[in-house]
């Protein structure tokens, strides 16, 4: 794994967003032909309920909507944004990168450094880790941007992800204060042999789109899928998670001499409930510093960890809050945080009509 330490940066603010156009998985699960046995059991084991999902928005809208938000609450001048960067795995378009555009629809200097990062499941530790690296005297207000339209890429017959994904956007400022009872330990690491357990096989130059890319597949019970779908590998990412993510987690924890007990609130990735709750079982972390969001918005890849924060804000008021964050999936890649949250720290959430900010 690469370890991180850093020093004097500090997470001023988190904003969430997301449509206003809620769906059931009650509605979802009928709509694909699913009976009331078969939608209680994925209930039981994704831990879902429902999700917010738009046709219109997209993750930058999102992601927009959020920062705007969040700068008008921390008066943040637009000209004083030194760094933005925006992760996610469904920009606006192949190019130009979408960072340049929410530099200008933001109205940031034009000399802000701007970055695409195409990452998911794990974005928020890769999101953190390069946002950390660039916060410093010389640039002191960064914009970390996030989030995700997976709707937009799952199969609408396909019932083992159509009914798990959610969308949604956010926005992290970070900036740099002298505080010498801050630090923050970063990790992450990357196995590429296991890419091919979530992908999306055509659409980029490796596959480029052509007349078989759009032809349905049935794949297994229910699963009925194109190669322009994203593709998940079940079996092979549950295995990925019980094991690789406890141990990457231990060793992270002793790497940078934490201890357990100091931990107040362990937030995962919203995978999949079932592997969260063996996930912590396995790190032996009590059920009640377990922070979830997936029974409200699903799994919402990169925005997930932002998103169970603000969902859980009552949780961080009175006083700082240690927060161990573990991201992990697409790639296959992992990642854990240990980080300081102040009291002071805004979260709010937003949900927005059905039209492009």
């Amino acid at each position: 794994m690469a370890d991180f330490k850093f020093q004097n940066i500090s997470i001023k603010g988190i904003y969430t967003s997301t449509s206003s156009n809620k769906k059931s998985i009650k509605e979802l699960g009928e709509s694909l032909g699913l009976d009331e046995n078969e939608i209680v059991k994925f209930k039981l084991t994704t831990g879902v309920n429902q999700v917010y999902r738009s046709s219109n928005l997209t993750t930058s809208d999102y992601c927009v909507d959020s920062a705007l938000n969040l700068m008008n609450d921390l008066d943040w001048n637009p000209q004083d944004i030194d760094v933005l960067i925006f992760v996610t795995q469904t920009p606006d378009y192949i190019l130009p990168k979408t960072s340049a555009i929410i530099q200008h629809r933001l109205g940031l200097r034009e000399n802000v450094f701007t970055l695409d990062i195409n990452d998911g499941c794990s974005g928020f530790i890769y999101g953190l880790i390069t946002a950390y690296s660039l916060c410093n005297e010389k640039h002191k207000n960064v914009l970390l941007l996030m989030g995700e339209t997976p709707s937009k890429l799952v199969g609408l017959k396909d019932k083992s992800s159509n009914l798990l994904f959610g969308d949604g956007g956010c926005a992290i400022a970070i900036k740099y204060e002298i505080d010498d009872n801050n630090d923050s330990f970063i990790s992450q690491g990357v196995d590429g042999s296991g890419y091919k357990s979530i992908i999306i096989e055509d659409g980029g130059y490796r596959n480029v789109i052509g007349k078989d890319s759009f032809t349905d597949v049935v794949c297994g019970s229910g699963i009925i899928r194109n190669k322009t779908n994203l593709a998940m590998n079940g079996e092979d990412v549950f295995l990925f998670g019980i094991t690789k993510v406890p141990n990457s987690i231990n060793n992270f924890l002793n790497l940078n001499s934490i201890d357990l007990n100091e931990i107040d609130f362990f937030v995962m990735h919203q995978a999949n409930l079932k592997m969260n709750r063996l996930i912590s079982k396995k790190i032996k972390i009590s059920d009640e510093k377990v922070l979830f969001s997936i029974a409200d918005y699903g799994n919402t890849s990169s925005l997930s960890i932002p998103i169970t924060l603000v969902s859980n804000k009552e949780k961080f008021e009175g006083k700082t809050r240690n927060v161990l964050c573990s991201g992990f999936g697409v790639g296959l890649s992992w990642g854990s945080a240990y980080l300081k949250l102040n009291s002071n720290t805004i979260f709010k959430h937003n949900r927005s009509e059905e039209r492009r900010v």
